[in-house]
């Protein structure tokens, strides 16, 4: 087991089911994967086949981790975002030393308000360091990633646009009276704006999303009643 010197945070966790694997993630031109348990994130060297950074922090401080994690693999390492069921997001920083070494870095700690505070984060997506939000109010908000890593934490998280609105999206699903949750399946990027694919119970949405408004085209809607889940969508 190799453990480069960096800010390796051990808390021991006494809960139940901490070694629950919740996400993987895997890069396959740095031969590198990411774990997401409920106590803690890790990153893993597949040859040897060994945990290199781990970062844990105490599940009373916040709340756990949570069951959202997203990568998006950069030239000089990588972003993993991870959100907790209170609305809190978490964003690390992954980067690679001229030894080969690889550090995790915990960078950001911040509780989305502006998705409604009492609201939980039910899925989250990472493209072009765009973050894209959706709470179980079924509204939608994207994040951007500062240019500079080292701006302020006051600035790690800005332009925040607003997509969807329930209330103005008369082609939303109901169920019992209530919007029924949308999950965020794959997400594109298109000349500078996104193709979203979303799913839901009874239908599969396709829109077009603007990066620079709140305009936004329902491309498709497939309807089905048996559609519930999806794993996939290429």
């Amino acid at each position: 087991m190799r453990i480069p010197d960096g800010p390796i945070i051990e808390i021991k966790n006494q809960k139940k089911n901490v070694d629950r694997i919740i996400h993987l993630k895997y890069n396959v031109t740095k031969n590198l994967y990411v774990t997401l348990y409920p106590d803690r994130v890790t990153l893993w060297q597949c040859e040897p086949m060994s945990p290199i950074c781990m970062n844990q922090r105490d599940s009373c401080s916040v709340d756990t981790f949570g069951i959202n994690m997203d990568i998006e693999w950069k030239k000089d390492g990588s972003m993993i975002c991870l959100s907790t069921h209170k609305s809190w997001i978490y964003l690390y920083q992954v980067t690679e030393n001229k030894n080969s070494e690889y550090y995790l870095r915990d960078i950001y700690l911040e509780q989305i308000c502006l998705l409604k505070a009492s609201s939980k984060i039910t899925c989250m997506s990472i493209i072009n360091e765009a973050i894209f939000l959706s709470n179980e109010d079924c509204k939608f908000e994207i994040l951007q990633w500062p240019n500079n890593v080292n701006e302020s934490l006051e600035r790690r998280i800005c332009n925040i646009l607003p997509i969807l609105n329930p209330d103005k999206c008369n082609w939303l699903p109901i169920v019992n009276g209530n919007v029924s949750p949308i999950t965020i399946v794959k997400i594109y990027s298109y000349m500078n704006s996104y193709i979203v694919c979303l799913l839901s119970i009874g239908a599969v949405f396709i829109l077009y999303i603007s990066p620079d408004s709140d305009v936004f085209e329902n491309f498709a809607r497939i309807h089905d009643d048996d559609i519930s889940t999806c794993v996939s969508i290429n």
